[in-house]
């Protein structure tokens, strides 16, 4: 079923800075892209403010929003609500989120395992077939199904590590001796992922050499990346 909001709730939503302007107790179920949206959608404009004008009074969006700077004079709002933010793109991520985003996960899988002196944070969620070592978690952390945290591992508070990711394995350092064999450098550093990082699908963070590989407060990583260092 989905749910229905209203553009004062809306306007709750963004976070922001926010002008309302039309019927404040419209009701829109869906967001939708601002080209093939219809009554009973929300949808958003921000380029240029000449094309905002056009296409903001050409759609049929019940909800729209738009930039603060748009003339607004010029703006048809008789048959929809608009809500005149800074950050328009952002604002309807936050709106999307009121639609769409899933409850977070609390809790441990019965197929994962955790190793006895793993330290797990309050309202964390370990997902199924995933490994813990000896390592830290911090609290609200989200970490999928079939993810590797190896030991000397220490992740902050309300972090993402998204499935098939492998934390703190060791990297490649090699060096050649005289008769051309390449021998293994010894990794004994550890991984330190601080708070609010969203690691993407199988990403890899090694551990360092001697010292711990760290990925900084609210970092994005993409998919497969790998990230080490020596």
């Amino acid at each position: 079923m989905q749910r229905q909001i209203s553009s004062t709730e809306l306007r709750a939503a963004v976070g922001m800075e926010c002008e309302l302007i039309g019927d404040a107790h419209r009701v829109v179920s869906r967001p939708a892209p601002i080209d093939v949206a219809t009554p009973d959608s929300v949808s958003f404009y921000s380029k240029d403010m000449e094309s905002a004008i056009a296409r903001i009074n050409s759609c049929a969006a019940g909800v729209v929003i738009c930039p603060q700077a748009v003339e607004r004079e010029r703006l048809h709002a008789t048959e929809k609500t608009l809500l005149l933010v800074p950050q328009p793109r952002l604002a309807f991520i936050r709106i999307m989120k009121c639609y769409f985003a899933p409850p977070r996960p609390v809790g441990i899988d019965p197929t994962a395992t955790i190793h006895p002196e793993a330290k797990l944070g309050s309202q964390v969620y370990i997902g199924p077939f995933t490994y813990v070592g000896r390592a830290e978690i911090g609290d609200a952390t989200v970490i999928e199904g079939h993810v590797h945290v190896h030991d000397k591992v220490r992740l902050g508070r309300s972090c993402s590590v998204q499935s098939q990711c492998v934390l703190g394995a060791g990297s490649l350092a090699l060096e050649r001796s005289h008769d051309g064999l390449l021998e293994d450098f010894p990794q004994i550093g550890g991984v330190i992922v601080e708070d609010d990082v969203s690691l993407g699908r199988g990403v890899v963070v090694d551990r360092g050499t001697f010292n711990d590989t760290t990925v900084g407060w609210g970092c994005r990583i993409d998919g497969g990346a790998v990230i080490a260092h020596n």
